[in-house]
């Protein structure tokens, strides 16, 4: 048997490895992008946590481009994104551009923060609720452990 005839098997397998590796890929890409998203969203929303809330906004926007443009280019398949939080693949919308997308997917993360650190109580003052919203924010943003998502 020659040098090249045990190659091929081994490229072979390679390839089939390194296929399997990208299934896997936009799942984890998928999933970190939505938490560190879900985190920066409440983040957003306290006076406390901005800086950390920057960091993780960059971080998932920088995993959803990547995959916002796999699924621009097609490389998006229900194997390969059968992990994928809902959140993620219910709002990928086609628009002009990758950056519309991410856009309109991180005006959904924004508004769902804002819905669940919503007061129903509209005898508060404005600044009174905004406070509450921020602490409650803050409260959600531990409970998560986001910190752990930092990169």
């Amino acid at each position: 048997m020659t040098s090249y005839s045990k190659a091929v098997p081994i490229l072979f397998g390679c390839l089939a490895a390194t296929q399997a590796t990208a299934e896997v890929y936009y799942n984890e890409i998928g999933k970190k992008a939505y938490a560190q998203w879900d985190c920066a969203a409440f983040a957003a929303l306290t006076d406390e946590h901005q800086q950390e809330g920057l960091k993780l906004f960059n971080s998932g926007y920088e995993k959803l481009v990547l995959f916002v443009e796999a699924g621009r280019a097609s490389k998006l398949n229900s194997d390969n994104t059968n992990e994928v939080p809902v959140g993620i693949l219910w709002n990928l919308t086609s628009g002009p551009s990758a950056d519309f997308s991410i856009g309109y997917m991180w005006y959904q993360f924004l508004d769902n923060a804002e819905e669940e650190t919503a007061d129903a109580d509209s005898d508060l003052s404005y600044d009174l609720m905004m406070s509450l919203k921020a602490e409650k924010a803050s409260q959600i943003y531990r409970k998560k452990n986001c910190e752990l998502l930092l990169d």
